[in-house]
């Protein structure tokens, strides 16, 4: 057995059961998550092995859970505190994934589509600085190996230990401080689209984290098959009503759960999908401008992002949806038939409801 192993064996409390979790109060939402998380470094022999335990679609599912709790805990006035330190750490080692993810893509791309040999090495290269970047961080700030400092230990005892309410009170927390987050991004009109980062990127961010925060809420908010929408009713046709994300998990624990209505709710869901296909289109021409700038490849009579935007007109993606090639456009578009849509006045309106 490998010594980081018998230190994660040694360690009943940072892999044991969770101490300290309420069955039915505050901190039982972070419970699943937490699990998850230890779960997937247990599996892992080596920090180089732990990131390919860490670096998947279900683990960073885990990590979003647990910070979009946190970003609402950060408004509690006794909890406020540990709440954005912890939530810090989180985002610290999604950023992490993030990177790697994006550089794995890219290599991958570049050979789907039969990129010049010179961009598919550099990409290539730049996929393993990613993968020794993200294991320095692991171990750096002490995502593995497990012991006493372990982080994950730190965040999941500063979870346990804060002063959390009563479960009614904690229910009301809750949906007023969702509602209250949907209406701040329904009334920001200040998203520049023509930017892809700050624009583009953080619109869907911000919309991605309702359906987030509802499925990491335990039980507490579910949906009802219910539209008294009439201009989205459709969308309970539509394929994304199929979707793993169209989806809340029940919990025995909540008695009087918030039902929002799945039209609006998957209103959310499709806008989020369409976007993120959207900002993938856009990342990949940055990443092969910045790829080709960075190896002086010879891009002939066409600018380094003209001879980008080519290559990313052969993937499956833009072949598909032809108009996502332009992707500010097809943001501007989507962008302004969500917000006719009354999307996010529907559900923040539905959660104030369930606090009556």
């Amino acid at each position: 057995m490998s010594r980081i192993l018998k230190c994660l064996f040694g360690l009943p409390f940072i892999f044991g059961p969770i101490l300290g979790m309420a069955d039915d109060g505050p901190q039982r939402r972070f419970e699943k998550p937490l699990t998850n998380l230890k779960a997937a470094i247990l599996k892992a022999d080596s920090a180089e092995n732990a990131v390919a335990n860490l670096a998947t679609g279900k683990v960073r599912g885990n990590l979003f859970a647990i910070e979009g709790l946190l970003r609402l805990y950060e408004a509690h006035p006794d909890v406020g505190r540990m709440a954005t330190k912890q939530k810090l750490a989180i985002k610290g080692i999604e950023d992490e994934i993030g990177a790697y993810d994006d550089a794995k893509i890219m290599a991958k791309l570049a050979k789907e589509i039969n990129a010049p040999e010179e961009l598919q090495k550099l990409l290539q290269s730049d996929e393993l600085a990613a993968r020794r970047g993200f294991v320095r961080f692991l171990r750096h700030k002490r995502w593995i190996p497990a012991g006493e400092k372990n982080i994950l230990g730190k965040i999941e005892k500063k979870i346990n230990k804060a002063k959390w309410d009563g479960k009614k009170d904690d229910r009301d927390f809750l949906l007023a401080g969702l509602a209250d987050y949907i209406e701040k991004i329904r009334d920001d009109k200040d998203y520049d689209l023509d930017d892809l980062e700050e624009g583009i990127h953080e619109f869907r961010r911000n919309i991605r984290w309702i359906s987030i925060i509802a499925a990491a809420s335990d039980g507490l908010i579910q949906l009802a098959d219910k539209c008294p929408y009439k201009e989205l009713k459709d969308l309970l046709k539509d394929p994304v009503a199929q979707s793993e994300f169209a989806k809340l998990p029940p919990s025995d624990a909540e008695k009087k759960p918030c039902y929002l209505s799945k039209c609006a709710f998957l209103g959310v869901v499709k806008a989020v999908g369409d976007l993120g296909d959207i900002k993938d289109v856009g990342q990949w021409e940055e990443f092969f401008t910045y790829a080709i700038e960075d190896s002086h490849f010879n891009t002939g009579d066409k600018t380094p992002g003209e001879y980008a935007k080519g290559l990313v007109a052969k993937t499956k993606l833009v072949m598909a949806h032809p108009k996502y090639a332009d992707y500010t456009g097809a943001a501007k578009e989507l962008y302004e038939g969500f917000s006719n849509s009354n999307v996010l006045t529907h559900l923040r309106d539905e959660l104030k409801e369930c606090r009556k």
